[in-house]
């Protein structure tokens, strides 16, 4: 006698028995490779990254979490993740979300006055600038996206913050000018939309 089972059928058994993993189960090893190349392949830019995201380092700068950079660490890696799709998301980088809290960190300059100062920042060696405002910490979101992209033949972090992503244009910086003061209207000038709170 044969038994004739469905695909669906044969994942469901594949999946109880472990020799078939989720799309989430996928997603989430994915992203624990792409921390854990990160940490050795790029430690200096991964530090940075973390330091920059958490509340209780001196180089916070737009989106956050209230916890300290290892925290943050841990936090990610022990999370489940899935992918996640924005037409803010281009450039070669694959999204995916979990369920972590934290604090928005960006505004549209639009909201700030013409004259009012921003500082240019790329405290990370990205190349690209963004800028810096004087606001309060911005709006509470229940969850983080993590941005995966190629580096050389490995897939990195790219970079995570809580909330979904806000469209950036590359300004390229100039070492010279990082941390200079400008308006926002000079800031305008150069293409800039959105500010990190400080």
């Amino acid at each position: 006698m044969k038994i004739k089972l469905s695909k669906s059928q044969w994942e469901g058994i594949g999946k109880k028995a472990g020799w078939m993993k989720t799309a989430d189960a996928q997603a989430t090893e994915r992203v624990r490779a792409a921390i854990k190349t990160s940490q050795t392949t790029m430690s200096d830019y991964w530090n940075k990254t973390l330091n920059q995201r958490s509340a209780k380092s001196s180089m916070v700068a737009g989106s956050r979490y209230d916890m300290g950079p290892k925290e943050i660490e841990q936090m990610l890696l022990n999370s489940e993740w899935e992918l996640f799709n924005d037409p803010s998301i281009g450039g070669g980088a694959v999204g995916f979300k979990a369920n972590l809290p934290g604090f928005m960190g960006m505004i549209s300059i639009s909201k700030l006055g013409p004259g009012e100062k921003v500082k240019l920042d790329d405290r990370k060696g990205t190349g690209f600038f963004s800028i810096i405002c004087n606001q309060k910490i911005g709006d509470p979101v229940n969850y983080t996206v993590i941005l995966l992209g190629p580096e050389g033949d490995k897939e990195v972090v790219w970079t995570f913050f809580p909330g979904s992503p806000t469209p950036m244009k590359g300004i390229p910086a100039d070492a010279s000018m990082n941390g200079k003061e400008i308006t926002v209207e000079e800031a305008k000038k150069m293409g800039f939309e959105f500010a990190k709170v400080s």
